[in-house]
């Protein structure tokens, strides 16, 4: 631990906070919600408590809190080795936002435009995914593969819960969730996290009654998937075609869980102007976590330094050192 310069964290609570009150009281938040919000903030900004409590180590003030979305952007961004190139972040929410769009030129990352709460492309694909009976999270991946099976015949049903926005990227019809007047019943403390149902009763709706875990299923769910993987496609590739008009870049990094969708990436070449993409090898919040440290370290000890695009990281053996602990 005295090796240890910075703690960079992925996330910081302090960011829009002045938004975050704002949203609040307009929604009539509970004060029941309001409260596990600032705890979970004091939990974030005592750190060293938990670093001392658990390791047994004082940090002194060493930890760093980076923006949510500016640490996925810097995860793909100083991991592409491009001198210049737009990027995208795009998940469910982190600090308040959930989507951000920019350039990067003159080593400097310059943000254009963002999506914040209660809209996420994020929690759309997920608000469908846990309706298809897919509860567990990261379940998404499911859907994404599931739409092969079907046909986009519920298109128009789709697009009644979201909707590209040339003003606002895209907009989610909020009559069908209800995270933004509940919030999201989250918990990470034993391990794998458990997640609430984010969809209204008003989806049952347009798309009937939402299958249940572990019933068969049927060409309406494959038609369903088809449809949400259609719609989300569509809206990403606009947002992208934006940027590119905003600033004719060749290059694009995407970051954030939704860059995961690899069914959307494979079709970017083919439906934008972009040239190369980059997406590491963890665009999620994982690879974040080396975005945090990626600007920890760029800002606070003012080192540039290149990354490696290379999950293998740490000490290298050779067959003989191998052969000697086996032996």
């Amino acid at each position: 631990m005295k090796d240890i310069e910075l703690v960079a964290v992925n996330r910081n609570p302090n960011q829009r906070i002045i938004n975050k009150i704002i949203y609040a009281i307009k929604n009539a938040f509970s004060l029941k919600k309001l409260s596990n919000r600032i705890s979970n903030l004091r939990k974030i900004n005592s750190l060293e408590d938990e670093f001392e409590k658990n390791f047994g180590v004082k940090l002194n003030k060493k930890v760093v809190l980076v923006d949510h979305h500016l640490s996925h952007a810097a995860s793909s961004i100083y991991m592409s080795k491009y001198d210049s190139c737009n990027y995208i972040t795009i998940d469910g929410f982190g600090d308040f936002l959930s989507t951000t769009i920019g350039t990067f030129t003159n080593h400097k990352i310059n943000k254009l435009d963002e999506v914040q709460f209660p809209h996420s492309m994020g929690l759309f694909y997920t608000a469908i995914t846990q309706f298809l009976g897919f509860k567990k999270y990261g379940d998404e991946y499911k859907i994404m593969g599931l739409s092969s099976y079907g046909k986009p015949s519920y298109v128009s049903q789709i697009e009644r819960i979201i909707s590209y926005d040339e003003k606002n990227l895209f907009k989610l019809n909020l009559d069908f969730f209800k995270h933004h007047k509940e919030g999201i019943e989250m918990s990470w403390l034993e391990g794998e996290p458990t997640i609430s149902n984010i969809y209204s009763d008003n989806i049952i709706k347009i798309l009937g009654e939402p299958r249940k875990e572990g019933e068969e299923i049927t060409k309406v769910h494959m038609d369903i998937a088809s449809s949400t993987q259609l719609v989300f496609e569509t809206i990403f590739i606009k947002i992208l075609n934006k940027l590119y008009d905003l600033n004719n870049s060749n290059s694009i990094c995407i970051s954030g869980g939704c860059a995961m969708n690899s069914l959307m990436n494979g079709k970017i070449i083919e439906k934008t102007k972009y040239k190369n993409i980059y997406i590491n090898h963890s665009p999620g919040d994982s690879g974040g976590s080396i975005g945090a440290a990626i600007i920890a370290i760029r800002n606070k000890i003012k080192r540039n330094f290149v990354v490696e695009d290379n999950p293998y990281l740490g000490p290298k053996f050779n067959n003989e050192e191998i052969k000697k602990n086996l032996d």
